[in-house]
């Protein structure tokens, strides 16, 4: 028995051709230009395609759909719904490419198979505002960078303080020293400035900002891409992502290390931090 199911679906119009995008989307070599670090198969219908983030974040899927330049589907075996004893629901990803006008393609995603239980909510937002985030970075991949080899930052830690906590280590004087507020005041279209451990400045606009997630573009940094996401719940990770296009080797190797170091630091702390009080929201 199949439980009942909602999706996600977004949209993203790109001054792009078709075949760009598909390259983009169905093959290992495109995704990692914009989507994970590791992505590997795809490239015709039926393969199985990896996507991972590291170790406890990966994910395989299969091509159950291929018209090319048109249609690709992702999609996983059936499986029980935690929420639904009995039921199945299975995970799928469709991607439609869709010209338009000057040039321009729309790229629809549908993802499906999430329960209406309550207990898929959480599940339901965050892959929501992750999906609005990779969606942002393939338009910028494929209108500003198509054809650069992408280098990847990605530093992820575990933490359990409240959130607010973490966002003011993250972006405050032991972190990128963005701000003194955490995510207080920050707005979209803001323009702050990040600051190296030695000394180097790097100006940031914000794209989006929500209470788990941050993200927008680095212009000196040959206009890459920053996101910071948190996970939910009390006992959660977070992770800190860059995206570098054309970048010199001796720079990403310093930020590669300037990240992992704000990491660390943000989570240092964490067992010397006062415990909070009881109104204290996560």
């Amino acid at each position: 028995m199949t439980a009942t199911s909602r999706s996600i679906e977004l949209q993203v119009t790109i001054l792009a051709t078709p075949a760009a995008i598909w390259k983009a989307l169905s093959s290992g070599e495109g995704l990692r230009q914009w989507f994970p670090p590791i992505a590997e198969g795809g490239g015709a219908p039926g393969a199985d395609v990896l996507l991972s983030w590291g170790e406890g974040m990966e994910w395989t899927s299969q091509n159950t759909a291929w018209d090319e330049n048109r249609h690709l589907q992702w999609s996983d075996p059936p499986r029980p719904d935690p929420s639904a004893p009995g039921e199945m629901i299975q995970m799928a990803i469709d991607w439609y490419i869709e010209t338009a006008s000057g040039g321009r393609c729309v790229v629809r995603l549908v993802h499906s198979g999430f329960g209406t239980d309550a207990e898929w909510d959480d599940q339901y937002n965050s892959t929501t505002e992750g999906w609005m985030y990779f969606l942002f970075n393939l338009r910028h991949y494929l209108e500003h960078h198509d054809g650069t080899q992408r280098q990847a930052i990605f530093e992820r830690r575990h933490a359990t303080v409240p959130h607010a906590a973490i966002w003011s280590r993250l972006l405050g004087d032991d972190g990128l020293r963005a701000t003194h507020a955490g995510m207080k005041g920050v707005r979209e279209g803001d323009r702050l400035v990040l600051t190296t451990d030695d000394g180097r400045s790097i100006p940031f606009v914000v794209g989006r900002v929500r209470p788990n997630i941050l993200w927008g573009t680095l212009d000196s940094l040959n206009d890459g891409l920053l996101l910071i996401e948190l996970e939910t719940g009390d006992d959660y990770h977070y992770g800190i992502y860059m995206s570098l296009y054309g970048v010199p080797s001796r720079d990403i190797e310093s930020l590669r290390k300037w990240v992992a170091a704000v990491a660390d630091s943000s989570v240092a702390t964490e067992s010397s931090a006062p415990a909070p009080s009881p109104a204290a929201t996560p």
